[in-house]
């Protein structure tokens, strides 16, 4: 089994523009033996970027479509926690970094578009 974690503007793209994932992510993300997974982190920036209109879709939605496809929720622990104080990745975004942290404890390879985590993080994929 292969296991994914998805950045949160991948899980948006995957929900409403799925146009902007690369056809070999597409491929990825639909094969049986690939679990994928978002995480609490996803939604709560979604919710952050949805109360200054910046995002097409609210946490909430997100969550239920998230749900319908099956996609597992990753919570936020102590070992994230820890992970997250841990990492050397230079990135300004809090939720990138977190995201990073419950992929390397979760055993998760990241999907995302962002060219910083690309450079940086050897254990993801690019989305695009």
């Amino acid at each position: 089994m292969v296991k994914y974690l998805l950045d949160t503007h991948v899980l948006v793209w995957l929900l409403v523009s799925p146009e902007k994932l690369s056809p070999s992510v597409k491929q990825l993300l639909s094969e049986e033996d690939s679990e994928i997974f978002g995480s609490v982190l996803n939604l709560w920036e979604i919710a952050t970027k949805n109360k200054k209109n910046k995002i097409p879709i609210s946490a909430g939605m997100t969550k239920s479509e998230a749900d319908r496809l099956g996609l597992e929720m990753i919570a936020v622990n102590t070992h994230h926690i820890a992970s997250y104080e841990n990492l050397e990745i230079k990135h300004k975004d809090p939720f990138d970094l977190m995201l990073i942290a419950q992929a390397e404890c979760n055993g998760l390879s990241l999907i995302t578009a962002d060219q910083t985590i690309l450079k940086e993080y050897s254990n993801s994929i690019n989305a695009c």
